[in-house]
């Protein structure tokens, strides 16, 4: 039991100010208990002060710094009361400390972590002239780069079965053709999901599958709203059930330019109609009932004409702040005011805490128009480390703290040739050589 000395001369000198100088501290004489706030910090120093000013009542404080500060194990306990008393107040207040450090814990900010960071992979147009690399060495590359995860855009076995006894998470996608067939049809949902993940799952980390790609837009784009999308994830996400497959989630991919009409300001975005209520709404309810994620493909390359460049490119000074709601928020970079927005869109179909998954992002190296000047090797690797150096941080956006949990850059490597292609985002040539 520790006592203070200047409050309760009977106990001695060496009670709590002896204790509170062995530590460093600095006792202000105005409260009957207390530490200072750098040490506890603003979390426990409200609820030390709870403890300890009880009804003016003598704590054993020793025990809520021990709790409350576990990195000064080493000091001195100098017992002033008889051994009856002090144990009376221990029982009476033992309580109190844990209740107290049980709110401690509680407040205490979360701990954030890093965004994953992977890349996506899609089959080489061969006929381009590319080579036709092994999935053995494709993976031995992917490897050798240190990357953890990896959306698949046409996977197929043997691709699959090659990332086998690896650490890199996979991210299989269903492509736009096949999805009307996987929803008019159970039986082909269940034959894709046992020949694509039922032979893998227990030694490859299949973690998650989007049926579709874009399919509100890219595929039909003249059709009426596609009905059928969450049709075709209910069947998906049923086969994998029937087989016994729990922790593979199903969700499908969104283009942001697709579903939102403009990420400025993000606190006034909203998912565009009639998509939104029609196609979006229910399966955000999907996703929500089966804890799915939200995946969405999102570029700020080009998405404005009039923002400054350096802003997508995370640098300062360059900002934006949305004063459009009670609170102003300032944004440092493009791809978090986009982010917001999506998340902001959410928040208005009632879905705010549904995680969000980037599935596509990145910056082309090389464009056929002369007019895209920014599209170079150079620009596009400026990018790149800002977008990871900053999801690395684990910094979050404004309106959501734990940021995305994935993203997924495009791509590993060219698809095509130059001769063939209008814009190159790889990461690496179609020869798997940078």
């Amino acid at each position: 039991m520790v006592s203070r000395g200047d409050k309760n001369p009977q106990y001695g000198t060496r009670g709590f100010d002896a204790l509170a100088r062995q530590l460093g501290y600095l006792i202000p004489y105005s409260t009957k208990w207390s530490a200072s706030r750098r040490e506890v910090g603003p979390w426990g120093w409200k609820s030390l002060q709870q403890i300890t000013n009880y009804r003016n009542r003598i704590i054993p404080l020793n025990f809520a710094l021990r709790l409350l500060l576990p990195r000064h194990s080493q000091f001195r306990i100098v017992s002033t009361l008889p051994r009856k008393q002090a144990m009376k107040i221990l029982k009476c207040d033992l309580l109190l400390i844990v209740i107290a450090v049980t709110v401690v814990v509680l407040m205490a900010p979360p701990t954030i972590s890093a965004a994953k960071v992977g890349v996506t992979y899609s089959t080489p147009d061969f006929s381009s002239g590319s080579v036709e690399a092994s999935p053995k060495r494709i993976v031995a590359k992917i490897v050798s780069m240190e990357i953890e995860a990896v959306r698949l855009v046409d996977p197929n076995p043997e691709m699959i079965r090659a990332f086998a006894s690896t650490k890199i998470s996979l991210f299989l996608s269903v492509p736009n053709p096949l999805v009307p067939m996987l929803a008019s049809d159970r039986l082909q949902a269940f034959e894709w999901v046992k020949l694509h993940v039922l032979p893998f799952h227990n030694r490859t980390k299949i973690s998650m599958i989007s049926v579709g790609d874009d399919v509100v837009s890219s595929s039909w784009p003249d059709a009426p709203p596609p009905l059928f999308l969450l049709r075709a994830i209910r069947n998906v996400r049923r086969s994998l059930v029937h087989l016994g497959i729990h922790k593979v989630s199903v969700s499908t991919t969104f283009s942001f330019l697709s579903i939102i009409p403009s990420a400025f300001p993000p606190s006034l975005a909203r998912f565009r109609n009639p998509n939104g209520d029609v196609i979006i709404k229910p399966i955000l309810e999907f996703l929500e009932k089966t804890k799915s994620s939200f995946l969405v493909n999102l570029y700020p390359y080009n998405i404005d004409s009039s923002i400054h460049k350096g802003f997508a490119f995370f640098e300062d000074p360059f900002s934006y702040v949305d004063d459009s709601s009670i609170i102003q928020v300032r944004y440092g970079n493009l791809f978090d005011v986009m982010v917001d927005a999506v998340v902001r869109s959410l928040a208005v179909m009632g879905h705010e805490n549904l995680p969000v998954v980037v599935g596509e992002t990145g910056w082309p190296s090389w464009s056929s128009n002369s007019s895209e000047v920014y599209a170079t090797p150079k620009c596009s690797q400026r990018f790149l480390n800002a977008l990871v150096d900053h999801l690395r941080a684990g910094k979050g956006t404004p309106l959501r703290k734990e940021g995305v949990s994935e993203v997924y850059i495009f791509e590993l490597c060219d698809n095509e040739s130059k001769q063939q292609s209008k814009r190159t985002w790889g990461l690496l040539d179609y020869h798997l050589k940078k």
